[in-house]
């Protein structure tokens, strides 16, 4: 009986042994495909987009692209998850940080506009690219809409946990408002609603210390 016993797991091994090349095959093979995919949005944007160039560029058949996906729509909505999987995963290292510090409101405030900034900046190509093409595709904007919901909220409950020292009679609205407002000025500036405007080191460093200062007082002001 240990012998059939031994047969079977070493049978086993060798199955899960020819496995494993496999998987990592597909999985660097995907990898491949969500980066070349994001490349070609970048450089061409969404209309020249099309899977035949992708198979081309990412050494990926097309027939297997069409396995995996129906259409290249199919294809970018997956990207844009995985993307902004990535991002979200960011944002929770950010506000655990946040939380970490136990920071008064009047250094949290600050803290937080110069993180989530540095966050945004550094997306804000991707995020300017999906943005665009969701005002064709409603899943797209729909993915875009949830994501931003989950990050408001992670942000937002950061500041409600100094709700002692939110001024505003409605400190929930208060907080929503304060970061609506953040996201709003970030998102004008960095060209996600708007042309961006080419901003060097210092004056950017401007911006966030303004963005912080007027987050704080309308937090911490009475009307």
């Amino acid at each position: 009986m240990s012998t059939l016993r031994n047969q079977k797991l070493l049978t086993l091994r060798k199955a899960e042994g020819h496995r494993t090349p496999i998987q990592a095959r597909a999985r660097d093979s995907m990898e491949k495909l969500i980066n070349t995919t994001m490349d070609m949005l970048i450089e061409s944007g969404y209309h020249e987009f099309n899977l035949k160039e992708l198979s081309k560029r990412s050494g990926v058949s097309i027939g297997s692209l069409y396995h995996r996906f129906k259409n290249k729509q199919a294809l970018v909505q997956e990207v844009q998850r995985r993307v902004y999987q990535e991002s979200l995963s960011d944002h929770d290292r950010i506000i655990a940080k946040l939380r970490a510090l136990d920071l008064p409101l009047s250094k949290l405030v600050p803290r937080l506009v110069k993180e989530f900034a540095a966050h945004t900046r550094h997306y804000s190509v991707v995020l300017r690219v999906f943005m665009y093409i969701a005002t064709e595709d409603p899943e797209v904007g729909r993915i875009g809409s949830e994501k931003f919901t989950t990050v408001r909220d992670g942000y937002v409950s950061v500041l409600i946990e100094r709700h002692e020292e939110i001024v505003r009679k409605n400190p929930n609205h208060a907080a929503r408002a304060c970061f609506e407002m953040i996201y709003s000025c970030l998102s004008r500036r960095l060209g996600l609603i708007a042309p961006a405007a080419d901003l060097n080191a210092r004056e950017w460093k401007q911006f966030i210390e303004d963005v912080a200062l007027m987050a704080t007082l309308y937090l911490t002001s009475e009307r």
